[in-house]
């Protein structure tokens, strides 16, 4: 009863660490002090395991290689060493990396498959004996990167230790991918904010919930005068039955394409646009709205109807020209100057 109260007490002291890392975590991750997030992972796992160092790595999957990211107590030539890890590395961070599970030294003097190379060389320096490295998995299953924890005496952590760091483990993984995702957010809101193109986004009903500012140079309204209110003030009454079909469509799920069509401005203007309408989906692939992309293009629309004049044009000129050469070559063909005088007339 003892020693299962005793694991007990530490899958709790596990948890515990859980719940600070995910309460310091959402302040830091709206921050985006990254490199304090990770340090502050990094402490608790080695204040979990009573460890005298630590590292935590990120994978950069298309290199196929963790990156070091925050350490304690490492020689710096020995983090310079690990700044980037292989599969092929002799360190317990890259057989991990390359078993995609947890690896334990408890010795790294009596590991075989350290002696002799560079990395037992990297331990030496940094005055380490045992290390184990624990890959830092997604709740996908994908890798993320690794938490090792460091001791300068041989040493095997009991099992009671290792499950709540995996715990730990786990947080840490779900901050990393949240992290990730919160800075792919940044960006594609940074593109979208900069986009010269009207980026639109309206619920199934077709009320506006969000506006970039493309759409406030094309259609003259702010975000605030537009928010929560039908996407109908865009469109001239004769094309209201256009926009209804289109989010039947996109009811079921379709993508609308280069879709030429007419919109209306703040003040009455009408403008040409070519649009782009895509299902916008929950996490549960439920279709909840539609995003718009918009293009100007009453320029180039204009651009092509002075271009289609202008061929008629060319091509009423050209028929003119060639019927008087007919008419000359007629007359080369005539005897006296009266046969000239119908085709003149003809032409």
């Amino acid at each position: 009863m003892t020693d299962q109260a005793s694991e007990r007490r530490q899958v709790e002291d596990g948890s515990g660490h859980a719940l600070e890392l995910q309460e310091i975590s959402t302040t830091l991750i709206r921050e985006g002090n990254l490199d304090a997030l990770y340090g502050r992972i990094l402490d608790a796992a080695i204040s979990l395991l009573s460890a005298d160092m630590g590292s935590m790595q990120v994978l950069y999957p298309e290199r196929n290689e963790l990156r070091l990211l925050a350490c304690r107590g490492f020689h710096p030539v020995s983090a310079a060493f690990w700044e980037w890890v292989r599969l092929d590395s002799a360190s317990s961070c890259g057989l991990a990396l390359s078993a995609g599970a947890r690896i334990v030294v408890p010795d790294v003097e009596a590991c075989d498959f350290m002696a002799g190379t560079g990395d037992l060389d990297a331990y030496r320096r940094s005055g380490i004996r045992a290390v184990q490295s624990t890959p830092l998995v997604s709740r996908s299953g994908q890798l993320l990167g690794m938490i090792s924890t460091h001791w300068r005496e041989p040493h095997q952590p009991p099992e009671g230790d290792l499950r709540p760091l995996d715990v730990v483990a786990r947080q840490a993984a779900d901050l990393i991918e949240r992290a990730r995702t919160e800075a792919a957010l940044r960006e594609l809101a940074a593109i979208v904010e900069s986009s010269d193109d009207s980026i639109v986004s309206i619920d199934l009903d077709g009320i506006i919930t969000s506006w970039n500012k493309g759409a406030e140079r094309i259609f003259g309204y702010l975000a605030e005068e537009v928010i929560g209110k039908p996407n109908t003030i865009l469109i001239p009454p004769d094309r209201r039955g256009e926009e209804q079909r289109i989010l039947e469509r996109v009811r079921c799920g379709e993508r609308v394409e280069h879709y030429e069509t007419v919109r209306q401005c703040k003040h009455g203007r009408l403008i040409d646009i070519s649009l782009t309408v895509s299902p916008v989906r929950n996490v549960h692939d439920k279709v909840i709205g539609a995003s718009k992309i918009g293009r100007d293009i009453t320029e180039s629309k204009r651009r092509e109807a002075q271009i289609d004049i202008l061929a008629r044009e060319a091509e009423h000129r050209a028929k003119n020209i060639l019927a008087t050469v007919q008419a000359t070559v007629h007359l080369s063909h005539s005897d006296t100057a009266d046969g000239y005088l119908p085709q003149l007339h003809r032409t």
